[in-house]
């Protein structure tokens, strides 16, 4: 039961994990390497590849990684929370994939609103 509830858990988290900036999070150095490494080595990252291969693999993933895609989510849950009116405003015809939203705060991120702008440090 254990296992069935902890890949629940990872399957919802990477449903919602966010293609800004926050994705990237999983492929530097982070808990989650050594699992892309063995699962995930030949997808290319970007639109969404990577995450869901890691979904395929969810159940074999180590629990740090879990817990490191649990940080993930909400870290990209903030900053969508906190930037939404200025990716609007600013960026609204960028691509919402590989980061291009994110670089294209950072490149406005003088008119930024601060709640915004302090994500975007």
């Amino acid at each position: 039961m254990k296992v069935f509830k902890s890949t629940l858990a990872v399957m919802v988290i990477l449903c919602c994990v966010s293609s800004f900036s926050h994705a990237d999070d999983l492929r530097k150095e982070s808990p989650c390497k050594a699992d892309i490494q063995k699962f995930c080595k030949s997808v290319q990252p970007g639109k969404g590849r990577l995450l869901r291969c890691m979904r395929q693999y969810s159940r074999h993933l180590t629990d740090e990684c879990i817990q490191h895609i649990s940080v993930v989510k909400e870290n990209s849950a903030q900053f969508k929370k906190a930037c939404k009116k200025d990716i609007n405003r600013f960026c609204s015809d960028a691509d919402k994939s590989g980061g291009t939203v994110f670089r294209c705060l950072e490149k406005n991120h003088a008119s930024l609103s601060a709640v915004c702008a302090n994500q975007v440090k």
